[in-house]
This record gives structure tokens, C-alpha cells and sequence, in this order.
């Protein structure tokens, strides 16, 4: 509530104290317009039939205080000033309408010019409530102080709502751009001059020169973009040099076994057991194909090709068919893809495997496998 609206309330409590004392069938009247406040303010009788401001009531008050001013001495005032009063008085604040009852002034009174014992504590009471309700018309009228902590706390509640979340104070950034945008508006200015005075050509200019700015950047950035992509090659890396034959590549398996690094161990047993079929005329290697790719040529090959076998150093049985083959091949092909491109963490076991399809397509090794672990 604020500090306004108190006093108004105050203002009525305190005028409304009277109020049970009054006779059952006394009603306050509807007074009329502020006009004549200063009619009102010298007849308390006149004051009943109209509406009083606010200054025009504390007019009011201030006449009664002085008209009941030595009312213990003279008691027969007490009686005419009785008669004058209206039922109540209609006061208006702030754009409303108060009923206020002088029933309480009445009675006073009655005790003022009927009982010598209470005549002077009758006045004083009188003198006491005039002087409060005249301090309360007063403070209305006063505009209120206002309050820092009541308008800090109103403040932050309002930038505190979802539709202020995004205020902040500006970033470097924004402010590096709007530094930006006035140093183009101050490099226009000094360069343009003559179209200075006219917005439109102003907007025009400045518009075509970001547009021409931006198209030349496009520009730029496209061409950049077409030469990089006429110098880049397809860079297509062969799975394994195709200067090694197969008994060289068994030989670095058997090697890396030995050691323990059974993911190059079954590698290098992949590119030997495709090595062995190019020393038995299967195909050519070819630094293009995939894994797969080579298990599709097989699978096109008809039954009738010669297969050759040829072997120094490393044995070589004879030439195994072209479905013993196949089902060599398929299962090596497996291992390798899952180890080498799947990143399956190689074992001995896959070793073992790899060396035995080996061993099905030709190639012959020590009955003692260096193997580690083993």
C-alpha cells in the first residue's frame, strides 16, 4: 500500500471514531461539487451541502478549532455552533468520495454547554481531535517521500521478469562493433560529404558498399575454393607395397608373432596370403582394390584357371583348388578387416588362424610357429 492510500485510510479511521455515538437514524448526506469551498470553510452549516476539496476542509477544521477555543468559558456558544453542524461532511481525495460523520463534535458539545464538570476535558477533546484531523488532511495533501529501498526492490522485480533476461551491459565485442560502424559512418561522412544531407541517397550508398563489399568477398572466397579443389588429389594409400612377395610377407608374420605383435602378425599373413594367389596367377595386385574387392574377383573366377605353383625357401605344397581357396581366403579376409579396420584387439588365437588358412592356400611353415607366449 502506499504511502498515499494509508494516510487516506487514517484520515477516514480517525473521522469515523464518532460515527457510534450518532443516533440510529442519522445518515450522512450526499453533498455536491468544490466550488464553493470557501463558502464552506466560513459556515460549517453550508459545508454540509456541498463537496469540499481537500484544502477547503482543512479550511474547516482550522475555523472549528478556532470557533471552539474557549468554549469552557463561554458554554452557550456550544449550542449555536451544535445547531450549525450538517450530519456529515463530503469530503473528495484523490478523485473519491468520503461520507465523514460529526456526530463525535456534536456530543462534545452537548457535554460543553449542559454539564459544568466536563465542560473544559470536553474541549480539550474537541481541540485534540480537530488538530489530528486537520495534522491527517495535511500530511494528504503533502506529496510522499519517496522510499530507496521500496523503489530498488521494485526495480530489480521488474528487470528480474523473462523479457529483460537479455539485458546485459555490452560486450568488447559489441562495443568493438559499434566503434566500427561509427568509424565507416565518420570515412563515409568526410567522403561523401555532398549527399550528406540526404538520408535516402545516404542509405543508398551505404547499402551498395556492403553489398559490393560482400559480392567481392564471395568472389574471392569462390575462386579460393575452385583452386583448392583443382590442386587436391585423391589421395588413395595401397593397403600394402605391392614389391613384396609372399614368402617375404609370411616371413614378417612369423617374425611379428614371434614377437608378440599379433595385430601386425595378421597383416602381414593377409597381404602373404594375397601375395599367393598372385604367384599362382590369380590375379595382379592392385594398389586400388579393397579387401572385399578381392573376395569378389575371386568369386568371379571360373574353375578352369591354371593355378602354378611355384616356392624357394618357404615350401610349397601343390596347388590347392579354387574352393579350397575361397573358404581360405573368406575367413582371412575376416580376421584381418576386424583387427586392422575395426580395431579388434588381436590374440595369439587370431595368429594361429591366420597362419593356418595360409597353410590351406600352399604356403608351409615350421611344425615349431614362433609364436610368443605359446
Amino acid at each position: 500500500m502506499s504511502r498515499l492510500s494509508f494516510r487516506t485510510v487514517a484520515f477516514v479511521l480517525a473521522l469515523s471514531c464518532g460515527a457510534p455515538r450518532l443516533a440510529a437514524h442519522e445518515k450522512p448526506e450526499v453533498l455536491s461539487s468544490p466550488a464553493t469551498s470557501s463558502v464552506a470553510a466560513q459556515d460549517p452549516v453550508a459545508a454540509g451541502s456541498q463537496t469540499l476539496d481537500l484544502p477547503a476542509y482543512i479550511q474547516l477544521l482550522d475555523q472549528l478549532r478556532s470557533s471552539a477555543e474557549g468554549l469552557s468559558t463561554h458554554p452557550q456558544d456550544a449550542a449555536t455552533l451544535r445547531n450549525s453542524l450538517p450530519k456529515s461532511w463530503d469530503v473528495e481525495v484523490s478523485g473519491q468520495r468520503y461520507d465523514l460523520p460529526t456526530g463525535w463534535l456534536a456530543v462534545q458539545l452537548t457535554r460543553v454547554g449542559s454539564n459544568a464538570a466536563e465542560r473544559g476535558a470536553a474541549e480539550k477533546e474537541i481541540l485534540a481531535r480537530l488538530g489530528q484531523l486537520r495534522d491527517d488532511a495535511a500530511a494528504l495533501s503533502a506529496p510522499p517521500e519517496p522510499d530507496p529501498a521500496t523503489a530498488r526492490a521494485a526495480m530489480q522485480e521488474i528487470l528480474s521478469r523473462r523479457e529483460y533476461s537479455s539485458v546485459h551491459s555490452p560486450s568488447w565485442f559489441e562495443l568493438a562493433w559499434a566503434r566500427f560502424w561509427r568509424a565507416v559512418g565518420q570515412l563515409l561522412d568526410r567522403l561523401f560529404g555532398r549527399v550528406s544531407g540526404s538520408v535516402r541517397a545516404r542509405n543508398i550508398l551505404s547499402w551498395s558498399l556492403i553489398g559490393g563489399s560482400f559480392l567481392l568477398l564471395s568472389v574471392f572466397l569462390v575462386r579460393w575454393l575452385l583452386r583448392a579443389i583443382r590442386s587436391t588429389e585423391l589421395a588413395l594409400v595401397a593397403p600394402a607395397a605391392a614389391t613384396k612377395d609372399w614368402r617375404r610377407w609370411a616371413q614378417e608374420a612369423l617374425t611379428a608373432g614371434a614377437r608378440g605383435e599379433f595385430r601386425a602378425a595378421v597383416h602381414a599373413c593377409y597381404w602373404a596370403g594375397v601375395g599367393r594367389l598372385e604367384d599362382l596367377g590369380i590375379w595382379t595386385t592392385d594398389h586400388s582394390r579393397t579387401p572385399r574387392e578381392y573376395l569378389r574377383l575371386l568369386d568371379r573366377l571360373g574353375a578352369g584357371v591354371p593355378l602354378p605353383g611355384s616356392a624357394t625357401k618357404l615350401h610349397s605344397a601343390a596347388s590347392p583348388g579354387l574352393e579350397r581357396i575361397r573358404g581360405a581366403l573368406g575367413p582371412l579376409t575376416g580376421t584381418f578387416e576386424l583387427i586392422w579396420y575395426a580395431g579388434k584387439n588381436a590374440t595369439a588365437a587370431d595368429f594361429r588362424s591366420s597362419l593356418d588358412r595360409l597353410e590351406e592356400l600352399g604356403c608351409r611353415f615350421p611344425s615349431n610357429r614362433p609364436i610368443a607366449a605359446s
